[in-house]
């Protein structure tokens, strides 16, 4: 291991002038990313975070080699004392075994005050690193479809899961499906139209990822109490069998159209080919109604891992669509 710890922090009190002073550090952030494409991204979002939360971030770059690194500290006079709001320290970590890096982290993390994991890894599967660096956070954040377009990270997440023993966790892929879930409910509002919700007989989600149908497939049928039951159809309380399609359409990240066949509707949810903002809900068959149009109100990334940082528990509802979307991917491949 060629990164001194000792010399690192030493560079961090040359930065301050060489004074102590007091840390307002409320947060540590560790970002570990293995994908020079998203190298740019991260650090920019992560740095918007520093500026509005004292916090130290630690960047762990593993597309360069642990020969390089670089400090920054962000620090005002109040009065005769030094104030340190930010520091952030960028760390190549290209080559360092799973405990060596778990060792470096320890060392450099503020202690007592939170610590927050940025996972944008390649994988979460077999990857000693991540093990290693989750039994040192309080909470992780990931982005489930940041990497890869399939549900690969997905099922890995609720794989790792399933083991227990984790940090809280959030997942920006569940997060961003906010609006889409409101948009949903507003189906519903009337009392005429929640009764078709007990005789819905198939859902079509059409996505850019895989990582957001599952998650909203997964929300819909904890909230109705469905179960899966094969590789692509829940069963519910009365023992009717609801069919799943997902169709790959529009933008990474991004829900396209949701679709609810009841024995006498069609409940539509779809993003406009000119106006991608503005998402326009149909209710066609023997309840139609009039179309109706409102705009999505997507939340930017930097807000997401905000609150995924103030806010590291999902809750419930998280949980329990992760489960249903886990129940589901099982069915798939054992079908497989």
């Amino acid at each position: 291991m060629s990164l001194n710890v000792n010399e690192i922090l030493g560079e961090l009190t040359k930065d301050r002038k060489d004074r102590v002073g007091v840390s307002a550090t409320t947060l540590n952030l560790v970002a570990f990313v293995e994908d020079a494409a998203l190298l740019g991204w991260l650090k920019e979002r992560i740095d918007a975070i520093a500026q509005k939360h004292p916090s130290r971030t630690l960047v762990l770059d593993a597309t360069h080699t642990d020969s390089t690194h670089a400090v920054h500290t962000e620090a005002k006079d109040v009065g005769d004392t030094l104030s340190t709001h930010a520091e952030a320290i960028e760390l190549g970590v290209a080559g360092v075994s799973a405990e060596s890096l778990a060792s470096i982290v320890r060392a450099l993390t503020v202690p007592n005050v939170q610590t927050v994991l940025c996972w944008a890894g390649s994988h979460l599967a077999g990857d000693m690193r991540f093990r290693q660096l989750t039994s040192i956070a309080n909470s992780l954040v990931l982005d489930s479809s940041r990497v890869d377009a399939t549900a690969q990270t997905l099922y890995e997440l609720t794989d790792w899961m399933a083991g227990g023993h984790h940090p809280a966790v959030r997942d920006l892929a569940y997060m961003r499906l906010g609006p889409w879930q409101d948009m949903i409910a507003q189906f519903f509002d009337e009392a005429d139209l929640a009764g078709e919700l007990a005789s819905i007989s198939r859902v079509t989600v059409a996505a850019g990822s895989q990582a957001e149908a599952y998650y909203l497939v997964g929300w819909l049928a904890s909230r109705l109490q469905w179960h899966a039951r094969g590789a692509a159809e829940f069963c519910n309380s009365q023992g009717q069998i609801i069919a799943v399609a997902f169709e790959e359409q529009g933008g990474a990240r991004r829900v396209r159209r949701i679709a609810l066949e009841s024995g006498h509707s069609t409940f539509t949810a779809e993003l406009q080919k000119d106006s991608p903002d503005l998402v326009c809900l149909r209710v066609e068959g023997k309840k139609a109604r009039p179309q109706r149009c409102a705009p999505l109100h997507d939340i930017d990334v930097v807000s997401l891992i905000e609150e995924a940082i103030l806010v590291p528990d999902g809750g419930n509802l998280f949980r329990e669509s992760l489960a249903t979307a886990r129940a589901l991917l099982e069915e798939r491949g054992s079908s497989s």
